[in-house]
């Protein structure tokens, strides 16, 4: 049975693939916080066990606790980094999370 989480994040990695097929780039506005985990979760599943790239797309998290260092336990950054990012070949370069201008 699928679950509405797993809906959104197959939903979300159709509009991956189809931007892929035309050589386009993939815009994805991402939440933080506890709801969109078991999302972030099934993304990097289908990843690692269905060759989902992430390789054309670009994520934008308009979010982060200020002040607040990027590298701080508790910072958005930190929290992507853990829960997608770092379970996919996103580009560096494509993720794009507000700085708070604290290093």
């Amino acid at each position: 049975m699928l679950t509405a989480l797993k809906v959104v994040a197959r939903r979300i990695a159709g509009i991956i693939k189809q931007k892929a097929t035309k050589g386009e780039q993939a815009v994805l506005g991402l939440a933080t916080g506890a709801t969109p985990v078991a999302v972030y979760k099934e993304l990097v599943r289908l990843h690692q066990q269905e060759g989902l790239s992430f390789k054309n797309v670009t994520t934008v998290n308009v979010d982060e606790y200020y002040p607040m260092s990027a590298a701080a336990a508790q910072s958005y950054k930190v929290f992507m980094n853990k829960h997608l990012f770092d379970h996919v070949d996103i580009a560096p370069d494509n993720i794009n999370i507000i700085n708070t201008g604290f290093a």
